[in-house]
């Protein structure tokens, strides 16, 4: 009986090896050739050293690159970059023709950001992005045009410029005939911040037009990171914080979105850096683009529109170019630290300006976290005592509550009667236990967005194996994975909160066995500083408790 089973499967197997179909030959897609950029030449570059960075000037016009000597590069989102790449070339075999050209780019950003994350780890952080030297559109990025938009004079190598360093300024001197533009920029006091004038000449009057300076699209490299927040173009203007989304319908073309009002800056960012333009020469119309590869950029336009016998235009603007720290922006303008976007609850409580104020007394961000969490435990302490109270005596009515469940098991209204009316006689809220996590959920979503976004934790270490506490701690590497501690040290205090809250209760053993290892599988892969929070909340959820416990007068009866 088995031989014949056997002999039938493989006649099976036989017949499919043979008769079986061959697999549909998957078309072959040719994309789009999408080359690198081409660069300006080396021997075209001076190289300019500030107290904060290295500036290299392009003779295309604007900075080819500016380096932040106090910011290092990483390659903790390798994987992601890698991941999404995977993801494009599976997109391009679905993809339709007119798609192609858009997924051909991407595919190539990733790819040379793979490669720059390869060769860059540790160096200073880029804030010139690949998208930037593709297009050749170096910040601060100029156009003078018609007012129907035809070009009178772009930055690029069709007008490139003549490089000179004076004492403390660079100058780009255009060597084009009809218009000639030159470009100063010098340093100023505050860090990042470089004062910009642009003059326009002419032998002639020159003709009607509209200025535009810009900046984007993109601020350095991606780091593969997944963030949270507002990550667009936006601006100042007319009092209020004006940020800009990619119209649904664009199609594969350029787009531009003006916006009118008393233009104060434009920029543009990741969730770090920024690039922003500053007025100085009053500006009323800020000018924002989505390229054909729906890549943003920020602009200031000046209308010239009366015709005149001038020879001779000039603007000025001031160009920062540099992390979104709160203490530098607000140097500069007090509007500017709200192109931080910390997330509804982080700009409610001000959580970054309560940790700059600890860090300025522990000189360590790890220590200003749990003085941060010491207060506020000390602050919800009455509710916490509250809560063990209201939680004890609903142990000690639990045999009345199930001695009422089993006399009104077929009156549900009656029964819910029943227990409110108990509860009220001893003064208990049922509600009573989840006051303190209540409480502690803004503030825990408050400092999610914050180290998310905040400059400051970027790369801040705290002790020993936590070395950057906006990213997960990695205690050892074993292969290709990774041991983050402080998520299992929280879960284990976690564990021994719970057995402590519910000694005497053993009516939810979930609660103090699997929630512990929920929170575990939910934490491991957070920024090590947020877990760092809830570890040091438990840790003094348990000294509450245990100190509850022994002067509580209720605990001894």
């Amino acid at each position: 009986m088995e031989k014949r089973i056997l002999l039938i499967f493989l006649l099976l197997f036989l017949f499919l090896m043979l008769f079986h179909p061959p697999p549909p030959k998957k078309e072959k897609i040719s994309l789009p050739q999408i080359n690198p950029p081409s660069l300006p030449s080396l021997s075209e570059r001076i190289l300019w050293e500030t107290s904060w960075g290295r500036l290299q000037p392009s003779s295309w016009g604007g900075f080819f690159s500016c380096q932040l000597t106090q910011y290092k590069e990483r390659d903790y989102g390798l994987k992601n970059l890698f991941q999404e790449k995977e993801k494009i070339r599976s997109a391009i075999l679905r993809a339709k023709k007119e798609t192609l050209k858009i997924l051909a780019y991407q595919l190539l950003k990733l790819e040379e950001s793979i490669k720059y994350f390869t060769h860059q780890k540790g160096k200073n952080v880029e804030l010139i992005s690949f998208a930037e030297k593709f297009h050749q559109k170096y910040p601060p990025y100029l156009i003078y045009e018609t007012p129907d938009h035809k070009t009178i004079f772009k930055d690029g190598k069709e007008a490139s410029y003549i490089l000179r360093k004076e004492k403390g300024k660079i100058i780009l001197e255009s060597n084009t005939q009809e218009i000639q533009v030159i470009k100063e920029f010098s340093l100023t006091p505050n860090p990042y911040l470089i004062k910009a004038k642009i003059t326009l000449y002419s032998n002639s009057p020159l003709p009607p037009g509209n200025l535009l300076v810009m900046v984007g699209p993109d601020v350095g490299y991606p780091e593969g990171g997944r963030y949270y927040g507002y990550q667009g173009p936006l601006g100042w203007i007319d009092g209020k914080l004006v940020r800009i989304s990619l119209p649904r319908r664009t199609g594969n073309t350029t787009r531009q979105i003006l916006k009118y009002g008393k233009v104060e800056w434009v920029a543009v960012q990741n969730p770090y850096f920024t690039q922003v333009l500053i007025t100085s020469t009053p500006c009323e119309i800020a000018c924002f683009t989505f390229n054909e590869f729906k890549e943003g950029t920020a602009g200031l336009k000046w209308e010239f529109l009366t015709p005149s016998k001038e020879k001779e235009r000039s603007v000025e603007f001031f160009l920062y170019l540099g992390p979104k720290k709160v203490d530098d922006l607000k140097l500069i303008s007090p509007t500017l630290p709200l192109l931080i976007d910390f997330g509804k609850f982080g700009n409610l409580f001000r959580i970054i300006y309560i940790l700059n104020f600890f860090y300025h007394l522990t000189h360590n961000y790890g220590w200003a976290i749990i003085l941060l969490t010491l207060v506020i435990n000390l602050i919800l302490f009455p509710l916490s005592w509250k809560s063990f109270h209201s939680m004890k005596i609903m142990q000690k009515l639990h045999p009345e509550i199930e001695a009422l469940r089993k006399k009104y098991q077929n009156d549900p209204k009656k029964l819910n009667r029943e227990i409110m009316e108990l509860y009220r006689k001893h003064g208990v809220n049922p509600m009573g236990g989840c006051l303190p996590m209540l409480f502690q959920m803004p503030v825990f979503i408050a400092l999610f967005t914050t180290l998310r976004s905040a400059i400051e934790l970027r790369g801040a270490p705290f002790i020993s194996w936590i070395k950057d506490l906006s990213l997960p701690d990695n205690f050892l590497q074993i292969g290709g994975f990774s041991l983050h501690l402080l998520p299992i040290l929280m879960g284990i205090t976690m564990f021994f909160q719970q057995r402590l809250t519910s000694a005497k209760d053993t009516s939810n053993p979930f609660l103090s066995t699997f929630m512990p290892i929920f929170f575990v599988f939910i934490f491991y892969n957070f920024p090590s500083g947020l877990v760092l929070y809830w570890f040091t909340n438990s840790i003094l959820s348990i000294i509450e408790q245990v100190c509850i416990l022994r002067f509580s007068p209720s605990s001894s009866s």
